[in-house]
């Protein structure tokens, strides 16, 4: 987009499912004013396009309501849900 200098910021609560690396589609919701004219995008994740690592490496928890994996990796921050029947 013209005027927009660098990377879309996506803060915490708009990452929906996404892990580092991945390639995803986002949609910029505001554009922050940054020095000479420059602006900063604001967005959130629409979609994932393609994951960057298709496994990932923690603890197995079972639980009486799903089974979660807790990743070894720190850039992943969030439990990720193993859907019923997958695990």
């Amino acid at each position: 987009m013209p005027q927009l200098d660098g990377d879309v910021f996506i803060p915490p609560d708009a990452i929906e499912d996404a892990m580092h690396g991945d390639h995803v589609l986002a949609k910029i919701q505001r554009r922050a004013g940054g020095g000479f004219g420059a602006q900063r995008a604001e967005g959130r994740i629409i979609r994932i396009l393609d994951r960057a690592h298709p496994n990932i490496v923690g603890l197995f928890r079972y639980g009486p309501h799903g089974n979660t994996v807790l990743p070894y990796d720190a850039r992943i921050q969030h439990e990720v849900e193993i859907p019923r029947g997958r695990s």
